[in-house]
């Protein structure tokens, strides 16, 4: 699990963009006129997945290594712990 700390965010990330890639554009085309709100949300929706793989990969990095944003988010609990996140690969 540790391999995650060197990649870059587009290896990172890039896997989770394939479904959202088709999907994002052709909601948007059929749904935007007489459903904003809904594609709204689905935008929202996709780019939380697609961080949440940018997230994972700050929770096993070192506050000294980690981004600012990433040590902030932890603190103010916004984001999983690195502690508790640990946990799960010990179980």
């Amino acid at each position: 699990p540790w391999t995650i700390t060197e990649r870059g965010f587009c290896n990172n990330v890039h896997k989770l963009c394939y479904p959202f890639g088709p999907a994002l554009p052709l909601a948007s085309l059929l749904l935007l006129p007489s459903h904003p709100l809904f594609t709204t949300c689905l935008s929202f929706f996709c780019a939380t997945e697609i961080m949440s793989q940018e997230l994972h990969k700050w929770s096993h990095m070192p506050p000294s290594e980690a981004p600012a944003l990433a040590n902030a988010l932890q603190k103010l609990g916004l984001t999983i712990p690195r502690q508790q996140h640990n946990k799960h690969h010990t179980l």
